[in-house]
């Protein structure tokens, strides 16, 4: 990877300008395991036991949904397998206390990194502060602490999302509903249904539009639509910011109540995360593999497979053995709880862009800007979006060779070159730049 400076101007002559980069090919690379060893389950700092959700916060920290040993446990951004974990909630032993969680197997954040964590076996979400430690006692925020359908009450609930206003949005698994919450809600506090079905004031469970059967994952985008992992129909549902119980849903990915290894096809789909663009990203359970739908999807369209290797399980590098949470990063960095290995793999996107640079102009002094110099060193450096800035020293003499730059995000990006100084020759009409990112 190249190293990132400043933005600078280069002395002497000197080029900008813009061109659109789009990509021609992405995958991920082989897994790292982050957090965890591979097939090893334990209640060291350094061990997990069937983890099932999983977190990123901004500056890297990934949050653990530590089923079995009932605690949250979280990882430094360069942690590798082996690696201590700190416990941030919980107490390792399960428990319905403050300081206690049990089989807890939903965790997600807030933008002051407070913690939020579907406590399952007691029903209930609990909150953590940003500082908090194992043992330190957490707030019911949602739930009474007694499985029932009231809407006051949850049934098993699996997994949280937060939106930007506070609200958090529950996929309450027994009661086959997603409970939204206010910001400020305790337990106790009623919820409302946004997807899902109420008959005769008892949960219903289906696979109608109006209906969901075990939903387990939650999203919210930035406009506030709902995603939910439909584990039961083995699809993906996409509710309007504004839904109300018994609304219907559209189907974004996966086919109704069909199973099955196709590219368009999930198998108890048990985890959704939505990134900044809308695409998606679905933890398929029974097909041990995370596929990517584009924004515009609708149900029947088909997937990427960007982590594990469809309708095979395993403990290998690119393997994944029931992935039970999935999350996404900025960079496209995908995180996985990868549950039957009883560790945390993180994918990294590789991605070859090419862009063509084209109508390349003199400097003010009416000197031509030379890519091509009489000698070595001369400096290229590539900007783009989010201040990535990365520099390349020109090593062949004259020639007009592409240059390759490391960059993370496809967008609009600008150019320049310059040498120390002088005239030399013309440039070319125009030059290409391939901008990739190579595996770790």
């Amino acid at each position: 990877m190249k190293n990132r400076f400043p933005i600078k101007f280069l002395a002497g002559t000197f080029l900008a300008l813009s061109t659109l980069v789009q990509p021609v090919v992405a995958q991920s690379c082989p897994g790292t395991t982050i957090a965890g060893t591979t097939s090893t389950s334990g209640t060291t700092p350094a061990l997990l036991n069937l983890p099932a959700g999983v977190a990123v916060d901004a500056a890297g920290f990934v949050y653990v949904a530590d089923v079995q040993n009932h605690r949250i446990v979280k990882f430094a951004p360069n942690a590798i397998s082996g690696s201590a974990g700190i416990v941030v909630a919980g107490t390792g032993s399960a428990g319905s206390g403050p300081d206690k969680l049990n089989k807890p197997t939903g965790v997600a954040l807030d933008g002051s990194n407070n913690i939020y964590v579907a406590d399952s076996e007691n029903h209930r979400i609990q909150k953590f502060g940003s500082t908090s430690v194992g043992g330190d006692n957490g707030i019911t925020v949602a739930g009474t602490g007694m499985g029932g359908y009231g809407s006051d009450q949850l049934n098993k609930p699996y997994a949280l999302a937060i939106d930007g206003g506070g609200y958090l949005y529950i996929a309450d698994q027994n009661n086959h509903r997603v409970q939204k919450f206010g910001p400020n809600s305790v337990g106790g506090n009623n919820g409302a249904t946004i997807a899902g079905l109420t008959v005769s004031g008892m949960p219903s469970q289906g696979s109608s539009p109006d209906r969901l059967a075990y939903p387990l994952g939650v999203a919210v985008d930035a406009s506030g639509n709902v995603y939910i992992a439909d584990a039961g129909n083995h699809r993906i549902q996409k509710f309007a910011p504004n839904s109300v119980g018994g609304a219907n849903g559209t189907t974004v990915a996966g086919i109704t109540i069909s199973a099955g290894t196709a590219s368009n096809q999930l198998n108890a789909p048990i985890h959704v995360f939505v990134d900044g663009s809308g695409a998606m990203y679905v933890a398929d359970l029974n097909n041990h593999r995370i596929q990517k739908f584009a924004p515009n999807s609708v149900g029947g369209d088909n997937g990427t497979t960007v982590a594990g290797t469809s309708g095979v399980s395993g403990s290998s590098a690119d393997q994944l053995d029931k992935p039970s949470g999935v999350a996404v990063d900025a960079m496209g960095v995908i995180y996985v709880a990868d549950q039957n290995n009883h560790r945390i793999q993180k994918f990294t996107p590789t991605v070859t862009q090419t862009a063509t640079i084209s109508q390349l102009t003199a400097d003010e002094s009416g000197c031509p800007v030379r890519l091509r110099g009489a000698g070595n060193g001369q400096t290229f450096v590539f900007s783009g979006p989010n201040g990535y800035v990365f520099s390349e020293v020109h090593r062949t003499a004259g020639t007009y060779q592409p240059v390759a730059f490391d960059v993370r995000v496809p967008g609009t990006y600008t150019l320049q070159a310059g040498t120390a100084g002088g005239c030399g020759s013309s440039v070319p009409a125009q030059m290409t730049v391939t901008v990739a990112r190579s595996c770790p």
